[in-house]
């Protein structure tokens, strides 16, 4: 490496990758270096805000405190945002209750709607009538009948 930059970046996790960004965007020339073949192998926001229900170890009140974390970051940070949506599936073997989960799913959804309500700029997870939804056999079975789409945008087109 011959160049010289006024920032090296050693790992190119989420908050390394957004950092070169970040100083990119300000004209600060940088390198990163990551020792693995792609960036950011943490976990995505999709496990923030909905973090209670693929751990459900954790409290609602936890959750909460995570979206809202999430919500300040994807603020802060909107580059990071994978703006796909997160499937949880429960299988038949698993404890879980799905009704717990809907009712979790639900309380999170009133929350966040609640959390836009405060600021509108809060809307980083998608329109809040939209946190969520559930499909039941018969609608994945009416999904496959459904033609691929080049570019997802909704829930069903994913």
């Amino acid at each position: 490496m011959s160049r010289i930059y006024q920032v090296a970046i050693i790992g190119g996790g989420v908050a390394g990758s957004v950092t070169a960004l970040q100083l990119a965007k300000y004209g600060v020339d940088n390198v990163l270096f990551e020792q693995r073949d792609g960036l950011v192998h943490g976990p995505p926001f999709c496990h923030l805000h909905a973090g209670g229900n693929l751990y459900p170890e954790i409290s609602l009140e936890q959750c909460k405190v995570l979206m809202h974390q999430s919500i300040d970051s994807a603020r802060f940070f909107p580059e990071t945002i994978d703006h796909r949506p997160t499937l949880i599936s429960i299988p038949d073997f698993e404890s879980l209750d799905t009704q717990e989960v809907e009712n979790r799913l639900e309380q999170l959804s009133l929350y966040y709607k609640e959390l836009v309500g405060q600021d509108p700029a809060n809307e980083v997870l998608g329109p809040p009538e939209e946190y969520y939804t559930v499909y039941k056999h018969k609608d994945l079975e009416a999904l496959l009948q459904r033609p691929s789409v080049p570019r997802p945008v909704t829930h069903d087109d994913w």
